[in-house]
């Protein structure tokens, strides 16, 4: 029986592969770990990262493009929280660096209705669930960078399930982390942490703790639970 190497897994495939339910799913979505994709046929409008004298950055429209047609795949970014794991996006990228390295090079958009070109479309959870895909690169980069395994694409059962329905596995470096999560991404802040400041306090909190934490540790716990668009350098603008 001949084997089909897909570029892209879809979301029961990606539930399968990775044994975790839907909405754990639409959390890592809602929460920018898990980025989807989607092709698109038809209008957009053009994007541009900009940055202000105050170093904020903000998606502003290309006036020089009213209107642009798209024909390929597109990354949807920058999910609205719209309750527990449900959410909603406006903003659409050509492009996703897996070594998440800079936005600003990117082109952005927004879809438009192709007979408005004033409606902007506006993809929420159902539509995602039912036309989004996710991409080999990406599904990749989250099995190492969010579960801390290189695995193959083909692994199934090498990462920790997130089944709720069983005890919990922890250790005292795993849950440091977690309070590293909480106290610098969980919720998100308009300005994220240098990595100097997080591994600081990483290893300070686990001086609290009586653990031992070196700096290779606390950098590779850092490295494990920074957002992929980490960048202290600007403020981030809510759609």
């Amino acid at each position: 029986m001949m084997k089909i190497d897909k570029r892209y897994l879809t979301f029961s495939e990606l539930q399968e592969k990775w044994g975790i339910s839907l909405d754990q799913i639409h959390y890592l979505i809602q929460e920018e770990t898990l980025v989807p994709a989607i092709a698109w046929n038809g209008y957009v409008r053009s994007f541009t990262w900009t940055i202000n004298d105050k170093g904020e950055s903000f998606l502003s429209l290309n006036t020089y493009e009213t209107k642009m047609l798209i024909n390929g795949w597109l990354f949807l970014r920058l999910p609205v929280p719209n309750g527990n794991c449900n959410y909603k996006f406006s903003y659409l990228s050509n492009s996703l660096d897996t070594k998440r390295q800079n936005i600003l090079n990117e082109d952005w958009y927004r879809l438009l209705d192709d007979y408005n070109e004033v409606a902007k479309v506006i993809l929420n959870r159902d539509y995602i669930e039912l036309h989004a895909v996710f991409m080999k690169e990406v599904i990749r980069d989250v099995e190492l960078s969010h579960f801390g395994i290189d695995s193959d694409f083909e692994h199934v059962n090498k990462i920790q399930k997130l089944d709720t329905n069983h005890i919990p596995y922890t250790t005292d470096l795993l849950e440091l982390q977690n309070l590293a999560i909480n106290q610098f991404f969980s919720p998100r802040k308009i300005q994220d942490a240098k990595s100097e400041e997080v591994c600081e306090w990483i290893k300070n909190k686990g001086k609290e703790l009586n653990l031992n934490v070196s700096t290779n540790v606390a950098d590779a716990i850092f490295t494990i639970i920074k957002p992929y668009n980490h960048n202290p350098k600007i403020k981030r603008v809510k759609p």
